[in-house]
């Protein structure tokens, strides 16, 4: 019965004007500014969004990263202000969705409990797991992981000289991203009630390594090609 009033809840229709912007929390932690949202079908949600919202995103965290404060929002990004909206009609499964909140700040929740389908995180937990991923996008960049695929590769593509071998290392070193454990400094903390929550910490760490093991990968990838042009242009000299 509670999962099938939780089953209602999440296809009533969510009130304000269909031009007031509405931001969704998903599941992996990812933030979207939507507009004209229409929520009423039994499948997925449909709106509209500015498809440069992510590319602007990127360049006003990294300007607050270079400010040492990631989560003010009054700092934002002059090249990210430049680029125009462009405006697209996309959807989204709602089992991807976490929340969305209205102008006004009404929050409807789209996750509740159900193990059936995958939903095995108590309402709080799954919000504290979403924010801590939300908070690990923002206050972790995965550079120096990138840098030090990059160096890596440089050098083991060259050692390789020109085996079959050099395919291996980028996968290999992507690896060595996943043994440190994470840690979650204070400052990366948009909400210090989650300092300590185990849930939040949970979030915070997977999509973590999931950046870190992307950042090695893109690094490694790059070194390794680097690495074997010199070789041949060595070994052709």
């Amino acid at each position: 019965m509670r999962t099938f009033l939780a089953f209602c809840f999440c296809f009533a229709p969510f009130t304000g004007s269909a031009q007031d912007p509405v931001n969704i929390l998903l599941m992996n932690g990812k933030e979207l500014v939507v507009y004209s949202l229409n929520d009423t079908s039994f499948t997925n949600l449909q709106f509209e969004y500015d498809k440069n919202f992510f590319r602007k995103e990127r360049l006003h965290i990294r300007a607050r990263r270079k400010a040492g404060k990631p989560f003010d929002l009054g700092i934002q990004s002059a090249k990210a202000e430049a680029k125009p909206v462009v405006l697209k009609h996309a959807s989204l499964e709602r089992n991807e969705v976490f929340s969305m909140i209205a102008k006004g700040g009404d929050e409807r929740l789209l996750y509740y409990l159900d193990p059936a389908i995958g939903n095995d995180m108590p309402v709080e937990s799954a919000r504290a797991y979403a924010l801590g991923a939300r908070d690990a996008r923002v206050a972790k960049s995965g550079a120096g992981w990138f840098y030090a695929g990059l160096g890596a590769g440089f050098v083991g593509g060259y050692a390789t000289k020109g085996s079959i071998w050099a395919v291996a290392l980028p996968p290999v070193l992507s690896l060595t991203s996943l043994i440190p454990s994470v840690s979650i400094p204070e400052k990366a903390i948009h909400d210090l009630r989650y300092q300590y929550n185990e849930d939040y910490a949970l979030g915070f760490e997977r999509q973590t390594r999931s950046r870190n093991l992307l950042q090695t990968l893109k690094g490694s990838v790059l070194g390794t090609v680097a690495g074997l042009v010199l070789y041949t242009v060595v070994d052709n000299n």
